[in-house]
């Protein structure tokens, strides 16, 4: 072993530095080699407490640690270790980078060992075919992210690096100010949380920080003291329990009787059951999807979210884009706090500066969207970004990547990778005068396929990374001919604050059309977590409906909705085939999958299929709908033409939302009489029956009107 290596690593274990990235370049042998010498360096000059994670990488025969890989690396959230271990020969992943680099313990090592950074961006990276879609990795000679990634570690001050030539590197030594600061910042958050509870009803708390911060802890704390205190009954809710560990650890030492007074309920259990208690905590709220959130927020009156803000998962924006601002209107006095004073670690913390730089995972103060921008519609560019071009300027890659994280909830370090390194993702920017105002970035889809490849998707046997919206398409219609079709897909399309809800999206969508069809395109598309608002937005831009997903996403509860816009006038057939097969699976499983979606999605989806159909009103269902709408036919007997409302396009313009959502309720979730009758505050089935009869004679006036 290097020996100005030996004694940077001894002085480490005499002092307190902050945490550092120590990179091992060479061949891996060569590497493994170091680790090893490490690894026993390190048992022999620790007081025996020391732990080390290893990621994809061999450590020492007879040294006993954890390992895991770029897939299982959640699994060790919320724990910490003084070493990590990465192996960037076996396959770099920045998720899990940047998730294993919260999990190391203040004065730790997180250790990279890749090949030498000369030429490490042309290295055939194992993980590549995980990351780029099928029939493109080819088309990577070398990686930008790669790139980036070493130009960070050679120009960081702070990072340690040792190659096969020697070593360079100092240890980053904590200041005794630092060392002495107090928990201030976590003992005003303490109280703040007990607040919850003593204080007024319906003033939930959000608790926001990153990784670090000791918010965790904060709640471990507060929870301890009411049960010392008062004898609080207190549920905790997280998306795994293993993360909480340190809420519990905390908790016990305010409190000796803590177990009979504070329990762990998983979200599924919560949200069905409800249990009882004083307080609920939500720690990690990110990663419970946002539909849960708000039944939790109707349902319980003291509450307590916590929440990081920089996410390795990228679900620390979906908490604040989706779920807060529905939060502060259903709770007017909530109240909020941040934590910045590290406590894990101790502030201006090396391995957090070096990832939050490198992974830009926080805004460079220079910023040049223009708030003063006129907008008029002459104005606005649509301009393809050069990849090249783009990771030399470091700002404008900043602003693009975070402008993409603040617009959409699932945006991950990952994204950034494929952003650099992808060849069949585009990025455009939007400007305005010169001045950049949002960004769309899309994915080159299809026309890859070989024919055997392709029989193997349609029979479900294969699926290939990337081309979503040619294999599901292929394989949930059963028709091979989707495969060999090029599809230009809309992976995100974010506008700056300041310029939203003024068409601009609509006028760059229509731009980027202009180029997908000079591609020669078959078709633009999307696919996303149905909410109502992203429905609006893409039929509005003329985009159809073709698929709904029969799983939620983890993340957002939601269905997966699939838009296309057809670019040749040959494929509009395909279109009505696919809304045909769309609008036939909707009310065959509205009863099962279907239940529960919102009917804010669904009822305009439903008026978009019901275009396909024409007009389904017809004389013999007229006759027959006015005799139970006017005379004395029974409910039974007139629910298959109560149905057939939502058939007629027209319903969609004649009927309130409150008596669309009925008439789904009824006739194709068919829900329960008195589930109805509950939900829409009826009295009993007969004044059930009377609300679809007020409806179906609104419905039929205004049809006598227009009817041919």
């Amino acid at each position: 072993m290097n020996q100005a290596l030996e004694n940077c690593i001894i002085e480490r274990f005499t002092g307190t530095h902050h945490r550092q990235l120590l990179v091992i370049s060479g061949a891996e042998v060569w590497c493994l080699n170091q680790i090893e010498q490490l690894v026993t360096l390190a048992s022999s000059n620790s007081n025996g407490d020391f732990s080390i994670l290893s990621c994809r990488s061999e450590l020492p025969k007879g040294v006993s640690f954890p390992s895991t890989n770029n897939t299982q690396y959640r699994h060790h959230l919320g724990r910490e270790h003084d070493w990590v271990i990465y192996n960037c020969w076996q396959g770099v992943r920045a998720n899990a980078m940047a998730a294993l680099a919260g999990t190391v313990k203040s004065n730790g090592l997180m250790i990279l060992l890749c090949p030498s950074l000369d030429t490490w961006q042309k290295h055939i990276d194992k993980e590549l075919s995980e990351r780029i879609s099928y029939g493109q990795t080819d088309r990577v000679e070398s990686s930008l992210f790669i790139e980036l990634l070493s130009k960070h570690i050679i120009t960081d001050g702070n990072t340690l690096l040792c190659d096969e030539k020697g070593f360079n590197g100092t240890n980053s030594k904590v200041a005794e100010a630092l060392i002495q600061s107090s928990f201030h910042e976590q003992n005003k958050v303490v109280v703040a949380i007990e607040k919850v509870l003593t204080g007024h009803r319906n003033r939930p708390l959000v608790i926001s920080a990153d990784r670090g911060r000791g918010k965790t802890a904060a709640l471990g704390i507060a929870a301890g003291r009411l049960i010392d205190k008062f004898d609080s009954q207190i549920l905790v809710c997280a998306p795994q329990k293993v993360s909480v560990e340190t809420l519990f650890k905390h908790a016990r030492v305010e409190c000796k009787l803590v177990e009979d007074n504070i329990k762990f309920v998983a979200i599924d259990d919560l949200i069905q059951n409800q249990p009882s208690c004083d307080l609920l905590i939500i720690d990690e709220a990110a990663g419970i999807p946002v539909s849960h959130l708000k039944k939790i927020a109707q349902h319980y009156r003291r509450v307590v979210f916590s929440t990081t803000v920089h996410g390795y998962e990228g679900t620390g924006r979906g908490f604040d884009i989706r779920f807060k601002p529905y939060l502060a209107a259903l709770r007017p006095e909530l109240n909020s706090a941040s934590m910045e004073q590290p406590i894990r670690w101790y502030a201006n913390d090396c391995l957090e500066t070096f990832w939050w730089k490198t992974l830009q995972l926080k805004p460079i103060e220079d910023n040049n969207l223009q708030p003063d921008a006129t907008t008029d519609s002459g104005s606005i560019k649509l301009v393809k970004i050069n990849k090249r071009e783009l990771f030399h300027d470091e700002v404008g890659l900043n602003q693009i990547f975070n402008l993409l994280v603040e617009a959409h909830y699932q945006t991950t370090p990952d994204d950034l990778v494929a952003l650099l390194d992808a060849p069949d993702q585009h990025i455009f920017v939007i400007k305005i005068n010169e001045h950049s105002v949002g960004v769309i970035l899309t994915n080159e889809e299809g026309g890859v396929f070989s024919e055997s490849l392709s029989t193997n998707v349609v029979r479900g046997h294969r699926r290939v990374q990337g081309h979503l919206l040619a294999q599901q398409l292929a394989f949930n219609s059963g028709d091979i001919s989707y495969l060999s079709l090029r599809y230009l897909r809309v992976v995100r399309i974010a506008i700056s604050d300041n310029f939203r809800r003024q068409g601009i999206g609509k006028q760059a969508l229509a731009e980027l059309q202009n180029w997908a069809q000079a591609q020669d395109m078959d078709f633009l598309g999307t696919s996303f977590g149905a909410s109502a608002e992203l429905v609006r937005f893409w039929q509005h831009n003329e985009f159809q409906s073709c698929l709904l997903g029969y799983h939620k996403d983890k993340a957002t509860a939601e269905f997966s909705l699939l838009m296309l816009k057809p670019l040749r006038l040959s494929h509009t057939n395909k279109l009505i085939t696919l809304q045909t097969s769309l609008l036939n699976n909707i009310e065959f499983h509205c009863v099962q999958i279907y239940q529960h979606i919102d009917n804010d999605v669904l009822i305009p989806i439903l008026e978009e299929l019901s275009e396909t159909e024409g007009d389904t009103m017809n004389e013999y269902y007229q006759s027959r709908l006015t005799l139970f709408a006017k005379d004395n036919r029974s409910l039974e007997s007139s629910a298959v033409l109560i149905k057939t409302l939502l058939d007629d396009k027209t319903s969609y313009a004649m009927l309130s939302h409150k008596s669309l959502s009925l008439l789904v309720d009824f006739t194709l979730k068919k829900q329960p009489i008195p589930q109805l009758v509950a939900s829409y505050k009826l009295s009993g089935k007969k004044a059930l029956q009377t609300k679809l009869r007020e409806i179906c004679c609104e419905y039929l006036s205004h049809y006598e009107k227009i009817k041919p």
